[in-house]
């Protein structure tokens, strides 16, 4: 309901006005000074307020005065009633400080309460004019976020067809290369094969044993690209789990050197590995021994596939609760826009057909996958026509923590450094 402010130092005149407005769909409040009258509207929105002109202290027109000055009494309609003549002085210094009409005494209830209820209304339309105004504007705040939303959905779906479109286009010319990639050694096998089929009835000698060998090699390189799918579709799935346990890192890594020896080219390169003591000497990290072994193969392949010449250093420590392994190679190196792209799904920095690395581009994915699934991290750092650097940090548990710092620059023959690979 609308409030209704009655001033008057006369307590008698407050009665008769309450009985008189008692009616009206309105709550009435009484104030028998200007000093009270003032504190009320602090505290309350007033509909009008019916002011009486001569009272002690503070009279109506200095209460009329200071509510005209409070922005948020500016506006508050107010009806002097007054016992006084209807001077016309008086009735312009009423209007002056603010009044909006006059009622003399003795009051006449009918005029009282119509006058009352016309600023009654006219409250309450302001108020449903305020309310409609406050409903429109959330409507409108509605609307806009409805809009925003809107928009980012179709950004979103925008940005997700243009991945979509990037992931199928990057799909297509993994399948071509795939196709390429499996061809290649079964087109050897079979023709390998053909030639020992036809050798038959020859004695056995360096003629068959050498078609057996590329048989061989290219039965494992198409085991290699299909077991790279399979631990990529794994991952991918969430299926792949690691097999827990205690592993002899340095064995590992004088395995995995004597594998890739095959690979690398001629006498134009070196393969040096230096496992810092940190690692030896009864040192046993808990991971999982095959997955370790595939993620030192696969970047030690890859710097195989890339350097001509020069040399291959693989390099092993354990250093502030961490094992790091490290494969740096004096290869064709990476440009610097490709170096983010190299740890994705189906990427390969030289895609053309005449590229002199042949593969997937899953290796080094499944090398990042793995290493997340162990708790670690593999980052690259190259430079075209240098050569690269492949970092691998696992985590150490804490019983294990490493004995101080190994400097890998040292040279091969000197303290803590222990060479496993030689001159190829």
């Amino acid at each position: 309901k609308p409030n209704v402010l009655i001033v008057d130092d006369r307590p008698a005149n407050l009665l008769a006005m309450q009985r008189i407005l008692s009616g009206l769909d309105a709550e009435l409040f009484k104030a028998d000074s200007g000093n009270e009258a003032l504190k009320l509207t602090i505290h309350h929105e007033f509909a009008v307020i019916l002011l009486d002109v001569q009272m002690p202290g503070m009279d109506g027109y200095e209460v009329a005065t200071f509510l005209r000055e409070r922005e948020a009494t500016a506006v508050i309609p107010i009806i002097f009633v007054t016992a006084m003549d209807k001077d016309e002085r008086h009735t312009i210094r009423g209007y002056e400080t603010g009044a909006v009409d006059y009622i003399f005494k003795p009051v006449n209830p009918d005029i009282l309460r119509s006058k009352v209820n016309v600023f009654l209304e006219l409250h309450n339309r302001h108020m449903e004019l305020n309310r409609e105004i406050v409903r429109r504007e959330r409507v409108e705040e509605k609307l806009a976020a409805i809009l925003e939303r809107e928009r980012q959905a179709s950004s979103e779906l925008k940005e997700t067809a243009k991945r979509a479109e990037s992931a199928n286009r990057t799909k297509g010319e993994f399948l071509a290369k795939m196709s390429h990639e499996l061809r290649t050694p079964l087109n050897s096998i079979i023709g390998f094969t053909e030639l020992m089929i036809d050798d038959a009835n020859d004695p056995p000698g360096k003629k068959r044993a050498r078609h057996l060998e590329k048989v061989h090699r290219n039965s494992k390189n198409l085991l290699a690209l299909i077991n790279d799918i399979l631990d990529l579709s794994k991952i991918e799935a969430d299926r792949l789990t690691l097999d827990l346990g205690e592993v002899d890192v340095a064995a590992v890594v004088q395995e995995c050197a004597e594998s890739i020896r095959p690979l690398v080219q001629g006498d134009c390169v070196e393969l040096r590995c230096r496992v810092d003591e940190t690692v030896t000497g009864g040192f046993h990290w808990t991971g999982d021994t095959i997955r370790l072994r595939q993620i030192i193969t696969n970047l030690l392949s890859n710097a195989a596939k890339v350097t001509e010449s020069g040399q291959i250093e693989l390099r092993v420590k354990a250093d502030a609760g961490s094992l790091v392994i490290e494969v740096q190679d004096t290869g064709i190196g990476i440009a610097m826009e490709h170096l983010s792209a190299i740890f994705d799904e189906f990427e390969q920095v030289d895609s053309s057909s005449t590229r002199r690395a042949g593969g997937t581009g899953l290796g080094l994915s499944i090398c990042r996958k793995l290493c997340k699934l162990m708790g670690g991290h593999i980052s690259a750092a190259s430079t075209l026509g240098v050569g690269s650097c492949f970092t691998v940090t696992l985590p150490i548990q804490e019983a294990q923590a490493p004995l101080p710092d190994a400097d890998f620059s040292q040279d091969q023959d000197e303290p803590g450094v222990q060479a496993i690979g030689e001159h190829v």
